[in-house]
């Protein structure tokens, strides 16, 4: 993870793609286990700087919904989702869009959203 790590930090420090970077990054301390190195917390503040960068992102919305869920902020989540299916979608990413918002109605309907 050393060199995956190093490499996306230089990118954040050379502030390009902010947001893509900050995902990235999220999504390596969200999907490893805490003893290589992995962190919902740390997940959580790079998905928060990724959303401030790309604020209409379905991605980071999605991202940042999943790291809720592990998190257990269940209600945050849910509103993060729904967030992806009302948002005014940036002109350059129309059909990444709207598959991220078919992903944001399915996560819906999956738990620890759906009761019975």
């Amino acid at each position: 993870m050393t060199n995956a790590r190093s490499a996306v930090l230089a990118v954040l420090a050379a502030g390009e793609d902010a947001y893509e970077a900050n995902w990235k990054l999220a999504r390596v301390y969200h999907e490893l286990p805490g003893f290589a190195g992995g962190s919902e917390k740390t997940s959580l503040e790079h998905l928060l700087k990724s959303v401030e960068y790309g604020p209409r992102v379905g991605l980071n919305l999605i991202y940042l919904a999943d790291t809720y869920i592990s998190l257990g902020r269940v209600g945050d989540a849910r509103r993060t989702l729904e967030t992806i299916l009302t948002m005014e979608p940036y002109p350059d990413l129309l059909p990444e869009t709207e598959e991220e918002r078919a992903q944001a109605r399915e996560r819906l309907e999956r738990k620890p959203f759906k009761t019975k």
